[in-house]
């Protein structure tokens, strides 16, 4: 085992912080970036609650302070600032925090890291405050590739990330369906809408904590052992997307789903035989009547096979609790892609069904960090 000794002014030495989502709650939050954002940076001051980062000015609830030599700052505020993927495992209690190629596990109230499945000791543990988690930031930082400053005299640190070459996007759904639609593949021509019961919208999540978090709701009925619910978005020129050109392309979200493991179904379980997909295409996704059937444009593959343009991420059965009610699973995953002759790329992401019942989810939380292939 490594240890890590950090003097704040010579080695490294740590800021951080939890969002209070990540550390009450059950949910994997993915914080909200804007689009296009230049330049990625955060400034504080020590002993001072005033903070600039995303852009904007803001006060925290507990100032940033020293802690054996290492400043200590909420990893919520860090991540958002910078563009970081954040997330928090319930069952496990473990703060995530990680870029392409660098992923940080940490614990409350503990000195020991994981920095690629490498365990690491760091000179302080991770604080609890006010309700979020504040972890020292220089080692946090400089792990993940950000360039730290620190100002003596004013007790002021700055850290940046200024990537060129990089583009995040998030969409939480809080003001609409920002540009996302709906699909449903699998189904008969002649089905009827009685027994299929699809529906899509925008809508609160009804999480048991009263979360106002909002999703975009798909819900149906597989009556004909195949169902495939999609939602799907392009992304462009006015996200920066240039023709015929590379990308390497992480895409988060979180699926709110309210099937417990272990259940049984006719074809399945409701929970383990739902099977989440995601892929990033150059072509619009779009379904279209063979032998009887709408079907997908897009190779997804079928149920529990992905296919040539469909990653198998999943299920969506509950990981934390066994009654009826909503909890937020995460997913991640990473494609490289090659836009189209416009500058165009299609996101999709849906549930292939072996159930035959009722499936009702919400998607939320889409992150995605872009990156230009050389």
């Amino acid at each position: 085992m490594k240890r890590i000794n950090a003097p704040l002014l010579t080695k490294k030495w740590f800021l951080a912080g939890v969002a209070s989502l990540l550390c009450v709650g059950s949910i994997s939050p993915v914080f909200a970036f804007r689009e296009n954002a230049p330049h990625a940076a955060i400034s504080f001051q020590i002993g001072e609650k005033r903070v600039n980062g995303a852009g904007e000015e803001y006060r925290l609830s507990y100032a940033p302070y020293l802690k054996n030599g290492s400043a200590m700052f909420p990893i919520r505020d860090f991540a958002k600032a910078l563009h970081f993927t954040l997330t928090w495992n319930d069952a496990k209690r473990e703060i995530s925090i990680q870029d392409r190629q660098q992923k940080i596990v940490l614990k409350p109230n503990s000195p020991f890291v994981t920095i690629n499945g490498d365990r690491q000791q760091m000179n302080t543990s991770v604080d609890i405050v006010d309700g979020k988690a504040y972890v020292p930031i220089r080692f946090i930082a400089e792990t993940l590739g950000a360039h730290v400053r620190w100002d003596h005299q004013a007790r002021m640190v700055t850290i940046d990330k200024n990537d060129e070459t990089s583009l995040q996007l998030t969409y939480d759904f809080q003001k609409g369906n920002d540009g996302w639609e709906a699909g449903f593949a699998d189904l008969p021509q002649d089905y009827a809408d009685n027994d299929y019961r699809l529906q899509h919208k925008v809508d609160v999540i009804p999480l048991p904590n009263h979360a106002t978090n909002k999703g975009f709701y798909l819900s149906g009925m597989n009556r004909s052992d195949d169902l495939f619910m999609y939602i799907y978005k392009k992304i462009g020129s006015e996200q920066g997307i240039l023709p015929n050109t590379a990308y390497h392309i992480t895409l988060a979200f979180d699926i709110a789903t309210n099937e417990a493991g272990g259940a049984f179904g006719i074809g399945g379980a409701p929970g383990e035989s739902v099977y989440v997909k995601a892929g990033i295409v150059a072509q619009e996704p779009k379904t279209q009547p063979i032998d009887g059937f709408y079907r997908l444009n897009v190779e997804k593959g079928n149920q529990a096979n992905e296919g040539t343009e469909m990653k198998l991420l999943g299920n969506v059965a509950k990981t934390d609790s066994v009654d009826s009610s909503y909890e937020l699973k995460h997913f991640v995953e990473s494609f490289d892609v090659k836009s189209n002759e416009k500058g165009e790329l299609y996101l999709i992401m849906g549930t292939d069904s072996g159930y035959e019942g009722l499936t009702s989810i919400y998607y939320t939380n889409i992150q995605l960090d872009i990156r230009k292939e050389k």
